[in-house]
């Protein structure tokens, strides 16, 4: 699990990386910088930085959405840690990079940081990945904290940068009048939504500010790692086992308003 004994965040500056197409503007030089940071990517980002050489300390992924599974390939590094929660895509559970999840305010998350005595709940009020990120930096008191392919429109008109997996999963659906340049997969529009400015402005009011990687104060150790003991075991009967346990089972039928007899019958179909 995720959590503040996992790394000495305290003297460590993160930046979050995302898949706006301004990354591609971005990469030069955030390579340049690429020690100077502990990198934390967004999934849909983690591929073209991988190509262009600058290999993430850690990758992001909290979207379930079946686009998800597309953007960790074949030949994406598997020592990569990738942070998550039990909503995330399945595929991300079925590939060998180490997996430590995070608690989220999510009703079942709560009860298993209770079981699991792990009760930092990270909040995310913006409902964007990188408001995720940015509880992760708050609540591990991270030094200093930036962002870069961060910009929550479109630019030069494109909505992603180049090698997301989102390309990957139109392929099969494209043909001589339906090309990949007309292909848009987000929300990320020349002018911001309303949905965007609340991600934006809750960023902007953080302790951290909004602030490019350029701007951040360079603080990491490069020879970081990240206590082993703390990766999920990627083992359901592990989870099950906890699952089912009167208490656990008593709060999640109240919640999922559905009876206990049914919850333990599946359950018991499981183990």
């Amino acid at each position: 699990m995720l959590s503040k004994d996992s790394l000495d965040w305290k003297n460590t500056s993160m930046i979050f990386i995302g898949a706006s197409p301004i990354l591609e503007e971005e990469i030069m030089e955030l390579k340049q910088k690429r020690n100077d940071y502990f990198l934390l990517a967004s999934d849909t980002s983690s591929y073209f930085l991988y190509k262009n050489n600058v290999v993430p300390d850690a990758i992001l992924s909290i979207d379930s959405g079946r686009g998800t599974a597309y953007h960790f390939r074949s030949d994406f590094p598997q020592d990569i840690p990738i942070f998550t929660w039990l909503g995330g895509n399945k595929e991300i559970f079925l590939r060998k990079n180490p997996i430590y999840l995070i608690f989220t305010s999510y009703p079942f998350d709560q009860l298993l940081s209770n079981y699991l005595q792990e009760f930092m709940i990270l909040k995310n009020s913006s409902l964007n990945i990188s408001g995720m990120a940015l509880s992760i930096a708050e609540s591990m008191d991270i030094l200093d904290f930036g962002f870069s392919g961060i910009s929550f429109s479109s630019f030069n008109s494109k909505s992603h940068c180049r090698a997301t997996g989102y390309e990957s999963y139109i392929l099969s659906q494209l043909y001589r009048t339906k090309t990949m340049e007309m292909y848009s997969p987000g929300n990320y529009k020349s002018k911001i939504s309303n949905k965007n400015q609340i991600a934006r402005d809750n960023l902007k009011n953080s302790k951290y500010n909004y602030k490019n990687f350029k701007e951040v104060n360079p603080s990491f150790n490069s020879n970081f790692k990240i206590k082993k003991s703390m990766v999920l075991k990627k083992d359901l009967k592990y989870f099950f086992k906890i699952i089912n346990q009167e208490n656990i089972i008593n709060q999640l039928s109240a919640e999922i308003e559905v009876q206990t007899k049914l919850i333990k019958r599946y359950l018991n179909s499981l183990l």
